[in-house]
């Protein structure tokens, strides 16, 4: 095992220096649609999928779709990945909604955002989203209105080397 999976954080306890969004993100009853963003490589992902492992434990199968938009899909392809997925509820143990993962989000065209946009609106009682990027500005101010925003995540861990 190298080093970098050795120390990774697992769990909230384990990141240290963002109080303020592991607070809010521990005291989560009902999931919001969220965007985390800051700089590449601080821990973005690796904060979602804390998140959700404290939400579902193991059992994610059919309750979380992560997808990253930094490969070329066709909107059809989106579409249809994301709109099937989103429309099944949630089914087993855990919160009664699924989660669809968005990672490198900025980096989708207006059309595609405004499909992802109906979609939420259509299906946020049973999915929620989480939106990944770089650049929030670069997101629609639709999608950003839908959304509570968690920004400049920085990751060091405080497990001892």
């Amino acid at each position: 095992m190298n080093w970098v999976h050795k120390y990774k954080p697992r769990k909230f306890d384990d990141i240290i220096e963002q109080e303020h969004i592991i607070d809010v993100l521990e005291k989560i009853k009902i999931l919001p649609h969220m965007i985390f963003h800051g700089p590449h490589g601080v821990g973005k992902t690796l904060v979602s999928q804390i998140l959700i492992k404290k939400l579902y434990g193991d059992d994610i199968v059919n309750k979380v779709l992560q997808m990253d938009f930094s490969c070329d899909y066709t909107i059809d392809i989106i579409k249809n990945n994301i709109k099937n997925f989103a429309r099944i509820k949630a089914k087993g143990n855990g919160p009664n909604y699924k989660i669809i993962i968005i990672e490198d989000a900025d980096t989708m065209s207006a059309s595609t955002q405004l499909s992802l946009f109906r979609i939420i609106e259509n299906y946020s009682h049973i999915t929620r989203f989480c939106l990944i990027c770089n650049s929030i500005n670069k997101l629609s101010d639709s999608l950003r209105s839908r959304s509570v925003s968690y920004t400049h995540l920085t990751l060091p861990t405080n497990r001892e080397v």
